[in-house]
């Protein structure tokens, strides 16, 4: 985003020079509307994501949830939730990843755009929150970050290693033994693959 300039916006954006330097006073305006466009589109596969999060927990309550086979179900299916939403972010929007580690490099540099990244981070956050608070986790922030830290991570070392490179196989392993592990609950498999 260091190269970025006016003359290069209007030209690809097919108008005039002037009307990027009229709506954008400076470069900083300029990629912050860009954040703020960016943002907005990919939000709707996060919010899908804890959708169908929330949406394998609505039926179960409390006392239910209690018990060891309800819990290893839906361990399971978050499992299965979250693998697929990391793989799809791969495989479908792999330029929005590039995109997102730009915007969060850049950040380091533009206070306006900190804000709005730091903002669409805590959003997340607070979303996975409630999740871990309705399957009773100790720490549910706590565990909301790792969650997030875990889903980057795999998405940040995909997104490297290219859509030829990438290990579906590690993305399971890991997704399935960071899940269990909030759930509390040994992953099945793990003996089974040992």
């Amino acid at each position: 985003m260091r190269g970025v300039r006016h003359r290069a916006v209007a030209t690809e954006a097919g108008v005039p020079l002037a009307a990027t330097t009229y709506y954008f006073r400076n470069l900083e305006d300029l990629i912050t509307a860009a954040f703020t466009h960016w943002a907005e589109q990919a939000s709707v596969y996060s919010v899908r994501f804890r959708e169908a999060c929330d949406s394998a927990i609505s039926d179960i309550d409390e006392i239910k949830l209690q018990d060891k086979q309800v819990r290893a179900n839906l361990a399971e299916k978050v499992s299965e939730l979250t693998r697929v939403h990391i793989v799809d972010q791969i495989v479908k929007r792999s330029d929005d990843r590039i995109l997102e580690l730009a915007f969060q490099h850049e950040a380091l540099r533009n206070d306006k755009l900190k804000s709005l990244v730091v903002s669409q981070q805590y959003a997340f956050i607070k979303g996975l929150k409630i999740f871990h608070q309705k399957i009773g986790s100790k720490d549910p922030e706590a565990d909301a970050r790792i969650s997030i830290g875990v889903i980057s991570r795999l998405e940040q070392e995909a997104s490297m290693l290219g859509l030829d490179n990438f290990d579906q196989s590690c993305i399971s392993r890991t997704v399935r033994r960071h899940v269990f592990s909030v759930f509390e609950m040994a992953d099945p498999l793990v003996n089974q693959r040992n």
